[in-house]
């Protein structure tokens, strides 16, 4: 079971497509009960198309990938799931006892995502994502594709659908067959439903046979957060960082570095058995210095990841920035690899080099190229007259790079006073 910050429900984090009841209503946690979705009409259709071998429009962009050659979700997760002999024989048992796509199992994976609640307000977000920068007057009229819409209250209580008494219960009388729990935000280590869900769990005795995957910032992190933790059968935490030192506290705001490091440390230190990983978002305000991080992640023996920052075409995509930060970028990462052990993990290379492609093969043409650019220059502008921050100052380069191929600085603004 798959939700979006505002209740929407998809198939999986890969999947876009929505999900609809038998009346044609999108299928949203603030609309509908977690049993009414589990086996409304629009996700039985889909387990029998999935059953007849069909690919459902749901798992386009998994079956693009693999058209490309790439491992995708759905690869992973067949392996995850169909590799485990409990979980492999109830997903047989589902098949057996299903005639039109219902299921009497609850779900073996929550991926949560309950309201938009951060602390952060970061250059490649979103207000779907962000209550701080849905709250930013300079920031949220940049984005045009992922508001956080809020329906009529289903609980009848006052304040957020996500801090309602009767969410919590719907999760906790769905959790009989949970083996994994993914949490996401927002943040959700400051989000007050999830982690009492955790904690629901840890007083039922459940804990210790389900896998936890937190998503999270690190930097508003409590000490109680971490002994709730340490009670799951695993711990899996996903760091997103999009840079180190001054880069990260400029596009990961109002975010200190130092103490995601320190942060990092603590809890490597209260659970020792920690699976950490930090991703990072490719986009035009980081762009070269992403490699920083990739060098400081490796001196401390953190696996890392490089995406695609998707969605920020019209004021932050990478591929906004004249060629010769391309190529840059590209040459210090080559500079990187080389500087690395033999031994390097292949997958790592593997996983730049086709980052780099993408951006290389959907490139704009030097006219959208000049179009975006000036709005590239007045959301840095906006940024840094709001925050009182300095792009210049902390990416000289491209600010140079930009200046030279449009001729100058444009010092517009657009929604910062």
């Amino acid at each position: 079971m798959n939700l979006n910050p505002d209740g929407r429900v998809t198939l999986c984090c890969q999947s876009h497509h929505q999900i609809f009841d038998e009346r044609g209503h999108s299928l949203n946690a603030q609309t509908h009960s977690l049993k009414e979705i589990w086996n409304s009409h629009g996700m039985k259709e889909i387990r029998r198309r999935m059953a007849a071998g069909e690919q459902p429009p749901h798992c386009s962009r998994c079956f693009d990938d693999e058209a490309l050659g790439r491992t995708s979700y759905r690869n992973r997760s067949n392996d995850l799931w169909l590799g485990n002999h409990l979980q492999g024989e109830a997903l047989e048992r589902m098949l057996e006892l299903s005639t039109d796509g219902s299921t009497p199992l609850s779900p073996s994976y929550f991926d949560l995502r309950l309201g938009n609640i951060c602390n952060l307000k970061c250059t490649a977000c979103k207000p779907l994502y962000s209550s701080q920068i849905e709250r930013d007057p300079a920031h949220a009229p940049w984005i045009v594709d992922a508001p956080f819409t809020r329906f009529a209250n289903r609980f009848g209580t006052v304040g957020e659908w996500f801090d309602a008494e009767g969410l919590l219960d719907e999760m906790m009388s769905m959790a009989d067959n949970l083996a994994m729990i993914q949490l996401a935000g927002g943040e959700p280590t400051i989000n007050k439903t999830q982690l009492a869900f955790l904690k629901n769990l840890c007083a039922a005795g459940r804990a210790s046979d389900i896998d936890l995957v937190v998503v999270t910032n690190l930097i508003a992190v409590q000490p109680d957060v971490y002994t709730v933790f340490a009670q799951f059968k695993s711990l899996f935490v996903i760091v997103s960082a999009d840079g180190c030192g001054e880069t990260y506290e400029y596009v990961r705001y109002p975010g200190k570095w130092l103490a995601l490091v320190k942060n990092i440390a603590r809890l490597r230190e209260v659970q020792p058995g920690v699976q950490i990983r930090i991703d990072v978002v490719l986009q035009a305000v980081n762009a070269i210095n992403v490699v920083e991080l990739f060098e400081w992640a490796d001196a401390n023996d953190i696996p890392i990841e490089l995406w695609v920052g998707r969605g920020l075409d019209r004021y932050n995509d990478f591929r906004i920035l004249p060629h010769s930060i391309r190529d840059e970028l590209t040459a210090r990462f080559a500079q990187y690899f080389a500087r690395k052990d033999n031994g390097a993990e292949l997958s790592g290379r593997q996983n730049v080099e086709r980052v780099l492609a993408e951006m290389v093969a959907t490139d704009f043409s030097d006219g959208e190229r000049r179009n975006r650019i000036v709005n590239f220059m007045h959301f840095v502008n906006d940024m840094d007259r709001s925050r009182h921050l300095s792009f210049k100052k902390i990416a000289p380069e491209i600010h140079d790079a930009v200046t030279a191929y449009f001729g100058s600085w444009d010092g517009g603004t657009r929604y910062a006073s």
